[in-house]
């Protein structure tokens, strides 16, 4: 399984409504997730796996298919 960290964005738009709606870096599947819009705009870390994805107008783009994810809260 592999591991990202960073901050999510959500609202992503594609052309053909082509997106999954969030990105971390790579686009990001969080359908998986039942707090997903909640965690958009935060730093988050996200364990899942990496696959293809075949778009009609995109062609294929790389997605990471959220398993599980949490919020990082800053260090002080």
């Amino acid at each position: 399984m592999a591991y990202l960290e960073g901050h999510l964005r959500g609202g992503v738009v594609q052309i053909g409504g082509e997106t999954t709606g969030f990105e971390l870096a790579v686009e990001v599947d969080m359908s998986a997730i039942k707090d997903a819009r909640e965690l958009a705009g935060k730093t988050v870390a996200i364990s899942g796996e990496f696959f293809l994805k075949n778009y009609t107008e995109r062609g294929p783009v790389l997605i990471f298919e959220a398993k599980r994810a949490t919020e990082k809260r800053a260090r002080h």
